[in-house]
């Protein structure tokens, strides 16, 4: 049974915590200095980017597709001095949520140069902000410290759409109180986010503290501790751009080689397919015939009749050269690779037997093959065929092959 990879969180102080897959959940286990050596410890895991190497904002935009909304977010970092080169050089992930009015709240995440040093140098399943690994309540900020540091974070729908870094020390109570008003003042002229009616700290707060923000800010503020993270899905546009691209070129390889072997064969099978139907619509036509010509001189009754089959002999005549291109397999081979988009998947295996389809591939992970395995069942062009997939299997090094079965209706 698939199961969630390890967690490799910042601790609320100095080092990094290991989360591993539980019964019930997540559940924390050891500590270390250093993310390598907590990426060392365990077979595959996922990092969560710490507000010091990734920066989360939000953007107001006019209504685009998914594309539309990349090139949008990454003008805006270009404007904020945030790019790091070319749109593809950039290491960023957007989302895009309608908005009262007609327009797009755009909320982007993006690494910092000590995130994209960091990152580059790991030998990790994948990464994800820490921030995307909680649901967040509606119209409260949250505050929890983060390496010795407070960060503040403001929820758009329950998804983080501003995270900060707070400069003063976790202990100055009145600095933190200043910094975070400072923060709602800028959001509130912003009017993206909806204003917040509490502060959820998660950190240790005593009485007279509490009492110093809660008159600064004017917000109740509630003492609590951060639930245990919850995995969400990873997020391969923030990988360095180095990582994305050496990573499309070993897809990219292994795609190729699978679809060369698959064609001579995919040739073959198609050609025999049409043949099959080209025999049965022959067949068709001369019985038609025959019973043209059976009928020959009958009463006025049955010529109508003769001249019913007539036009149908003539509908399966046509049909001869109307062939479904749904039914090619080259046809869908190629909708197949359109469903891979920017998934770390690769496809090593294409095969047809008459109404039966095989696709065998490998996926960074069990997750990644189960929502390509949705993306297939989905796609308009291949619903032609019922689909299914076992489950994955898990290899050493963290991928899952799986195997993808569709039977044409």
């Amino acid at each position: 049974m698939f199961k969630p990879p390890h967690l490799i969180l910042p601790a609320p102080g100095p080092g990094w915590e290991i989360w591993s897959p539980g019964p019930g959940g997540m559940i924390k286990g050891g500590w270390f200095e250093e993310p390598a050596a907590a990426a060392a410890s365990v077979k595959k895991a996922v990092l969560a980017l710490p507000a010091r190497w990734c920066r989360t904002l939000a953007f107001s935009a006019p209504p685009a597709d998914a594309k539309q909304a990349r090139s949008l977010a990454f003008t805006q970092l270009e404007k904020r001095g945030l790019a790091t080169g070319s749109a593809d050089q950039t290491s960023f992930s957007c989302q895009f949520f309608p908005m009262p009015g007609g327009s797009n709240l755009l909320i982007v995440d993006t690494l910092t140069p000590m995130g994209l040093s960091a990152v580059g140098a790991l030998k990790i399943h994948g990464i994800i902000p820490a921030a995307r690994l909680y649901t967040l309540p509606e119209q409260r900020l949250q505050i929890h410290r983060e390496a010795g540091r407070m960060v503040l974070t403001a929820a758009w729908q329950g998804h983080a759409a501003h995270v900060q870094n707070l400069t003063a020390a976790s202990h100055d109570a009145p600095a933190l109180a200043a910094e975070i008003s400072l923060t709602l003042m800028t959001l509130r002229q912003q009017g993206l986010l909806p204003p917040p009616t509490g502060i959820d700290w998660g950190a240790p707060l005593t009485d007279s503290e509490q009492a110093v923000v809660e008159n600064a800010l004017g917000l109740p503020v509630t003492v609590h501790t951060l639930p245990p993270p919850v995995p969400g899905p990873l997020a391969p546009a923030l990988q360095p751009a180095g990582v994305r691209e050496a990573r499309a070129r070993r897809r990219s390889q292994l795609l190729r080689g699978a679809a060369a072997a698959a064609l001579p064969v995919a040739g073959f099978l198609w050609w025999q397919q049409q043949r099959q139907q080209l025999i049965a619509l022959e067949t068709e036509a001369a019985r038609l015939q025959e019973a043209v010509t059976s009928t020959a001189g009958a009463s006025a009754e049955a010529r109508a009749e003769t001249d019913q089959m007539r036009q149908t002999q003539q509908r399966w005549q046509g049909l001869r050269t109307a062939l479904e291109p749904k039914r090619y397999p080259l046809i869908q081979l190629n909708q197949l690779t359109r469903c891979l988009g920017d998934a770390g998947i690769v496809l090593t295996r294409f095969e047809t037997r008459g109404p039966d389809i095989s696709v065998s591939g490998t996926a960074q992970s069990a997750g990644e093959a189960y929502q390509y395995f949705t993306t297939v069942a989905a796609e308009p062009e291949l619903k032609i065929c019922a689909w299914s997939m076992a489950e994955p299997g898990l290899r050493n090094d963290g991928t899952a092959q799986f195997e993808l079965k569709g039977k044409m209706r």
